[in-house]
């Protein structure tokens, strides 16, 4: 992401994008999920300030479709879905996508 305004785009992910991947990864369409933002190197020449990834536990739920309006209004009932979504723009640019498919894996069980 090309973020325009961290500490909002931050509080975004964070309250708004967090609890529906967390409903994803209960409802088994994605296995989890990451937000990170880039502490070095750092200066006008850092192309991304922050990425997330989805990870999905196969092909078949990594390209299937679902709503993340209908998530959003589950998870944030009382909240508007096209006046929250609507703010994005102003916090970051969605610079690049792009699927990667891990190969090898080590973690403690």
């Amino acid at each position: 992401m090309k973020v325009h305004d961290a500490p909002e785009y931050n509080d975004f992910e964070d309250s708004i994008w967090r609890p529906m991947a967390e409903e994803w990864v209960k409802d088994g369409s994605q296995s989890g999920w990451v937000f990170a933002t880039k502490v070095l190197p750092s200066g006008t020449d850092t192309a991304y300030a922050a990425y997330s990834a989805d990870i999905y536990p196969s092909w078949d739920a990594a390209f299937k479709q679902r709503s993340t309006q209908t998530t959003f209004e589950k998870i944030h009932s009382g909240k508007n879905y096209q006046q929250t979504m609507n703010k994005l723009p102003k916090l970051r640019d969605l610079a690049r996508r792009e699927l990667w498919v891990v190969v090898e894996q080590v973690a403690k069980k």
